[in-house]
């Protein structure tokens, strides 16, 4: 599997650099051709949607499924749209914003939950009484591993998308004790990128709303700024290489 590969080079990882540049040279099984009628923004779509569609398929079937996603960012509001699209049942998102939540709900989110205001559990077993078929994880904090397990139907799936802190907290306990399966997932797949290249082309899936900022090539500094600042209302941020554009 190319994702699992150990020698496998990925740009900005471990000394590949080079891709804030209008130009780069790679191997050629790391460049896909997007249609003529694709634009460059719904290209730069494709590696976040690629990354949830290959978690996704990680699970299996997922038709009809309640699944929860925790964590609105770029990855989380990836695993909705694709999830949406293979015809899942149910999605219930979670965030610390509301705006992630007004976004989410924009691409067929079922139910949101912002955790600051509401208690995850209570409030998510209200919308489904048994638990969640499946839970991803797409954000990091110490507690976020337990409220997965909180909301997970027995014997249910809990996919881990996201890097998790040091400081996080498991209980191990409840793992066994509820049957439930654990699974990481990296990265994605040529298939998973062909797959998500082939949705978009033929319009069943319309990502340009996760974009909520653009900058030229010269202004990246200002982006890096602004992804710092990590601010509420940020979704996902584009860097413009084409001097043409």
């Amino acid at each position: 599997m190319d994702n699992l590969c150990q020698n496998k080079k990925i740009l900005n990882y471990k000394g590949f650099n080079g891709s804030f540049a209008e130009y780069l040279v790679a191997e050629e099984g790391l460049f896909f051709k997007i249609p003529d009628n694709m634009t460059y923004e719904e290209g730069a779509l494709v590696e976040p949607l690629s990354i949830a569609l290959h978690a996704i398929r990680n699970v299996g079937e997922v038709k009809n499924k309640d699944i929860a996603i925790l964590g609105t960012g770029t990855n989380g509001l990836s695993c909705l749209i694709c999830s949406k699209n293979m015809g899942v049942n149910s999605v219930l998102c979670t965030d610390i914003y509301n705006s992630k939540g007004t976004r989410a709900k924009d691409y067929g989110c079922d139910h949101f939950i912002n955790v600051r205001d509401e208690d995850l559990r209570d409030k998510a077993l209200e919308y489904v009484p048994k638990g969640f078929d499946i839970v991803f994880i797409s954000t990091s904090y110490p507690e976020v591993f337990n409220d997965a397990i909180s909301i997970a139907k027995k014997g249910s799936i809990i996919i881990v998308v996201a890097y998790l802190e040091p400081d996080t907290n498991i209980e191990y306990s409840e793992i066994v004790r509820n049957e439930l399966t654990v699974k990481g997932s990296a990265l994605s797949n040529p298939n998973d990128i062909e797959l998500i290249i082939d949705w978009i082309n033929k319009k069943e899936i319309q990502p340009l709303p996760m974009i909520t900022n653009q900058y030229d090539l010269s202004e990246c500094h200002k982006a890096m700024e602004l992804f710092d600042n990590n601010n509420q209302d940020v979704g996902k941020i584009i860097i413009n290489c084409n001097p043409n554009k």
